[in-house]
């Protein structure tokens, strides 16, 4: 077992984004790590060093710059998609499109438009990843960070990582590539399975709750399904 960071080491490894390793906030190993102090730690330095409010007055990370891709961010991976994946939150998704989701989850999500959503506009757009999935439900559109059933991460992370990609993607573009009106409201949510720890860190932490507030992000808690993880 790994020896519990001080204040001082854990924020010292967020401030130089691991010594230069991460483009990203949210790629910084330690976010990811669900133990108390540490969750603390990093609310308390995204609150004091990473956050700032715009024009709207909504908060947002600093240094964050919004990347047009020259190409569609459709990709239609409904005509696409690989029978499986290596990843449980690719392959929750996928199943989706293989029509395999139970009726109680596809209820929650209503239009599910595609997943896998593609950042970049060049390679060398480093650290930019992609965003899990996206939908449209009460005519808005919502930009998903899922974590699987199995994972152990902080919900930070998935809170920070779904902030970073609103701010990078160019949303009129997004809205103009998947045919959605360019008046229709884009927000922010990650979904969480109830067995996780970082669900249960959406419910209870008074820190996770805060970044949600801070960020206007929605969270949604799913009960876990063999039939939808397969």
């Amino acid at each position: 077992m790994s020896k519990e960071l001080s204040e001082e080491k854990f924020v010292e490894r967020l401030r130089s984004r691991d010594k230069g390793k991460c483009s990203y906030l949210h790629q910084v190993g330690v976010l990811a790590t669900p133990n108390e102090n540490y969750v603390k730690y990093a609310h308390d330095y995204i609150i004091n060093n990473e956050i700032e409010q715009g024009e709207n007055g909504k908060f947002k990370l600093k240094g964050i710059q919004q990347i047009t891709r020259e190409e569609t961010y459709n990709y239609d991976h409904a005509q696409t998609a690989k029978p499986s994946s290596n990843r449980d939150e690719e392959r929750f998704v996928l199943n989706m499109y293989k029509n395999k989701w139970c009726d109680d989850v596809k209820a929650v999500f209503g239009d599910i438009k595609d997943y896998q959503i593609p950042l970049k506009n060049k390679q060398d757009d480093k650290g930019v990843g992609k965003i899990d999935f996206i939908f449209v439900k009460n005519d808005e559109l919502y930009l998903a960070e899922i974590k699987s059933d199995r994972s152990s991460e902080s919900a930070l992370k998935a809170i920070v990582e779904v902030q970073t990609y609103f701010q990078i993607v160019d949303k009129a573009k997004l809205l103009s590539d998947f045919g959605l009106k360019p008046d229709t409201k884009i927000k922010k949510v990650v979904v969480l399975f109830s067995n996780t720890k970082g669900a249960k860190q959406l419910k209870e932490d008074e820190f996770v709750k805060d970044l949600l507030d801070k960020f206007d992000v929605e969270h949604i808690i799913l009960l876990g399904c063999r039939k939808c993880r397969k």
